[in-house]
C-alpha cells in the first residue's frame, strides 16, 4: 500500500459521516449549572435559605443570651435541613419515577386509532374500486 492510497482512505473515511470525530459537549459553567438546578428543583435553594435563616438568627440569639430563642432556631434548624433533604430526594426520585399513567394504555389507543384509520381508508378504496368509472359502461 502506498502513500496515496492511505492519504486516499483516510480522505474518504474522513468524509464520512460514520468516521467523524464526536462533536465535544458544551462545558456548563457554574453559573449556567447553579441556574438550570436552580428552575429544575426550585424547592431545594427555597429550603437552603430557610436553612440558613435560621441558622443565623439562632446564633444571633446566642450571642445576645436569649436561650430560649436560640434553642427554637436551631430546632427549626435540623427541620429544616430535614425537609430540604427529603425535598432533594423527592426530586432525585421523581426524575427516575415515569408519572405517566397507565403508559401501555396510550400506546394501545394509538395503535388501535390507527388500525382503524386504515381500515377507514382500505374500505374508501374498495369502494372507489368497485363503482366504475365515469367513460365505462357496466357490463350487460
Amino acid at each position: 500500500m502506498g502513500l496515496w492510497s492511505i492519504q486516499r482512505t483516510m480522505m474518504e473515511a474522513s468524509s464520512d459521516p460514520a468516521w467523524a470525530p464526536p462533536k465535544p459537549e458544551k462545558i456548563e459553567t457554574f453559573d449556567q449549572k447553579f441556574l438550570r438546578k436552580c428552575k429544575n428543583q426550585p424547592l431545594v435553594p427555597v429550603g437552603l435559605c430557610a436553612t440558613a435563616y435560621a441558622l443565623g438568627s439562632g446564633i444571633k440569639s446566642f450571642y445576645q443570651r436569649d436561650a430560649a430563642r436560640s434553642q427554637r432556631m436551631m430546632r427549626w434548624r435540623v427541620t429544616m435541613q430535614f425537609v430540604t433533604f427529603l425535598t432533594f430526594i423527592a426530586y432525585v426520585g421523581f426524575d427516575k419515577v415515569d408519572m405517566t399513567v397507565a403508559p401501555m394504555y396510550k400506546y394501545k389507543l394509538k395503535l388501535k386509532r390507527e388500525a382503524e384509520e386504515r381500515e377507514r381508508k382500505m374500505a374508501a378504496l374498495e369502494a372507489q374500486l368497485a363503482e366504475p368509472a365515469e367513460g365505462e359502461q357496466s357490463e350487460p
